[in-house]
């Protein structure tokens, strides 16, 4: 269609046709995902923007479309409790330090596991985070790019594990300040490596047994191993990250120091992390009730020289769900 004819009316429906079948690639029947159409949206927007410039076109037909809304899935938070658990049986692991590590880091497990040991630095007692590692098709893979390292490579796989130099956006590529008992952690599995029969060519932080990458995978599984024999459901390296950032606000960190340790490009992205804990709301509250004065409170001389009885026993509460008018009946409280 020339561009000039592409109407709001035409865009929103090119958006509930894919809603409705929108030729997936799994090749599973129905539409495409909100997320995907709103993908779809954000491309769309960004070319019309430029074409209103370009091509001298009046008005973006995108901006006063509506998309299907994105449900946000609640994301698992190991309580307190379950992580002193977790911590526990994890020490059980091979790979126990790089479990503890993304639990204290909340790192993305591809940039966890493409640590190498030059990324730990002692005397600034920080880790750099400069390389990602992710699983692509063979199909997808551009040999000749240097910005990644193909991993193995084998044109008949299906698949393979790269390392990528270049991040997504400049807050990928960032360098966070470590705990002394982390250190101290990574320091200790260092020499206990260096004097195993464990290969390491590639001075990997945290190789595998055979001195190569771990595959993301395989950490995923050792993780749901943990997770099962704690009894605690849904640990996966993403609960990790997201248990980080909860604690992180919990203890009054401020956002934006959030938003640099997990590397998010947006504060708003670093909300997403944030959980409610029954808990901390609780404490948050207590917090400023702190502030009365309870033993001069209950000192002051009571009406109608009523008799001192239990807290809250028998109070009766107004029922405001009567009609407007009409006398109201007060309710026993709970």
């Amino acid at each position: 269609m020339p561009l000039y004819e592409i109407t709001q009316d035409v865009i929103q429906d090119y958006y509930q046709k894919k809603q409705r079948k929108g030729g997936r690639q799994d090749g599973k029947e129905g539409g495409l995902s909100p997320k995907t159409i709103r993908n779809h949206h954000m491309i769309l927007k960004d070319f019309f923007t430029y074409a209103e410039t370009k091509y001298k076109l009046f008005g973006n037909p995108t901006l006063s479309t509506t998309r299907p809304e994105v449900v946000q899935k609640e994301m698992r938070v190991l309580r307190p409790d379950e992580m002193q658990i977790f911590m526990e049986e994890v020490m059980k692991e091979t790979q126990r330090i790089a479990i503890l590590t993304d639990l204290f880091t909340g790192l993305r497990v591809g940039e966890l596991l493409a640590l190498e040991i030059a990324d730990l630095d002692l005397k600034r007692q920080t880790l750099s985070i400069n390389k990602n590692m992710l699983r692509v098709e063979t199909a997808a893979l551009s040999l000749d790019n240097p910005t990644i390292r193909i991993l193995n490579y084998d044109p008949a796989k299906k698949t393979h594990l790269i390392v990528q130099d270049t991040p997504k956006t400049k807050s990928y590529n960032r360098e966070i300040a470590i705990s002394d008992g982390l250190c101290e952690l990574l320091v200790r599995h260092l020499f206990t490596l260096a004097h195993s029969s464990w290969p390491n060519p590639e001075n990997l932080l945290f190789p595998s047994k055979a001195g190569t990458h771990i595959d993301p995978k395989s950490f995923e599984i050792r993780l749901n191993a943990v997770s099962k024999r704690c009894e605690i459901k849904k640990v996966n390296p993403h609960a990790l990250r997201h248990t980080l950032a909860t604690c992180l606000v919990e203890d009054r960190m401020p956002l934006n120091i959030v938003q640099g340790i997990l590397g998010h490009s947006s504060i708003e992205t670093t909300r997403k992390y944030l959980h409610k804990n029954a808990d901390t709301e609780r404490e948050a509250i207590a917090s400023m009730t702190d502030r009365l004065d309870m033993a001069r409170l209950e000192a002051t001389p009571q009406l109608n020289g009523a008799k001192k009885r239990g807290k809250f026993a028998g109070i009766k509460l107004p029922d405001f769900s009567e009609q407007e008018g009409k006398k109201k009946r007060p309710t026993e409280a709970g």
